[in-house]
């Protein structure tokens, strides 16, 4: 998407980049939020991955700084 934006669109290289993440992002939340409705998610292990996630970009973070 980023590149259609870019070259195609004349869209500046950051703004592409945020118009993709937005994007993306709502779209993901909208299907994850489909899932959990008809009860498709397995909330224990759902909470490992946000849980494992969210400490290991942190520990990245700190590690890359």
């Amino acid at each position: 998407m980023v590149p259609g934006l870019f070259f195609g669109a004349g869209v500046d290289f950051l703004k592409a980049v945020g118009i993709s993440l937005i994007s993306a992002g709502t779209f993901g939340m909208m299907t994850a939020a489909t899932y959990m409705w008809r009860g498709f998610v397995e909330h224990v292990l759902s909470m490992l991955y946000l849980v494992g996630g969210t400490a290991g970009g942190y520990i990245s973070a700190r590690i890359a700084y």
